[in-house]
């Protein structure tokens, strides 16, 4: 990525997204909060949000909840990477 051009907050979460996906495929993805920060002059989004993962067996579905959890994740906002990540 050029390293004159940050990334949007849209683009940042489309960073998360790609990573939980990968991580809990077909898990609902919500973003609740994305702020851009800087750290050591370095811009980062801090961005924030829930994961719901489907329950894997069909009667674990019959009768439990899907899981629900809260994530917090740092973005590099000029390399597009993620820094550090947190799942609660």
């Amino acid at each position: 990525m050029d390293q004159g051009k940050k990334l949007t907050q849209e683009e940042a979460q489309e960073v998360c997204r790609g990573f939980l996906l990968y991580r809990y495929p077909d898990a609902k993805i919500v973003f609740d909060n994305v702020v851009l920060t800087t750290k050591e002059a370095a811009p980062i989004y801090c961005v924030e949000g829930s994961i719901k993962r489907p329950l894997r067996s069909l009667l674990s579905q019959l009768f439990r909840v899907s899981e629900q959890y809260t994530f917090k994740m740092k973005v590099s906002a000029l390399e597009s990477t993620i820094l550090s990540w947190e799942l609660d």
